[in-house]
């Protein structure tokens, strides 16, 4: 989806996180990930710890003297290289990680931003609808496996589509959600139908 930009400036959202975009094709919404410099430090430090365990477990499982290395070693370095590329995910989410939501007449694509890389979903707008305010609770976070409270799944800002709920708008408190809810339906009234029956 090809936008040109109009003179208008981006305009900020009431907490000053979010960058609304107006455009002559649609709206893009630029959320940047709620920085926290604790989080920041422990997972820096955590890295480090686990950079020396993975260049020891290495040089171990490289140096045994038989032709078959310890199967819990080759099971252990393989945790907890997953455990290291989540911890750098976390990371470069926090440090510099954004969402970016871009709506037309034919699509929304919601994308997040991770730095080095980036992951997208297209959804036809024609078929998106019920866009409303999404309360992160305790029952959010354990249906969904912990995933929102590091900040990688979920949102305060949620709409029906093809019969489920897809969600944006990590780290918004509730007044920025409902502010951006507020701009996108000034602009796209049709996403605000309830597609459910009675």
């Amino acid at each position: 989806m090809e936008y040109e930009e109009l003179e208008m400036a981006g305009e900020k959202s009431l907490k000053q996180r979010a960058v609304i975009n107006h455009y002559a094709e649609g709206i893009e919404v630029i959320i940047p990930a709620r920085k926290s410099q604790l989080v920041n430090f422990i997972l820096v430090l955590w890295m480090l710890g686990w950079a020396y365990g993975e260049v020891a477990i290495l040089g171990k499982l490289t140096n045994i003297d038989d032709n078959y290395p310890d199967a819990i070693l080759v099971f252990w370095i393989c945790g907890w290289t997953l455990g290291g590329l989540f911890a750098v995910l976390m990371w470069l989410w926090n440090t510099k990680g954004r969402e970016i939501i871009r709506i037309s007449d034919s699509e929304l694509r919601h994308s997040r931003d991770y730095v080095l890389f980036s992951r997208s979903r297209n959804y036809v707008t024609a078929l998106v609808s019920n866009l409303r305010l999404n309360p992160l609770t305790m029952t959010n976070l354990e249906l969904n496996g912990g995933m929102e409270f590091w900040g990688l799944a979920g949102g305060m800002i949620a709409f029906d589509y093809q019969q489920r709920i897809q969600k944006f708008g990590l780290g918004l408190d509730e007044a920025e959600a409902l502010d951006i809810i507020k701009v996108i339906l000034s602009r796209f009234e049709n996403l605000d139908k309830n597609a459910r029956p009675p």
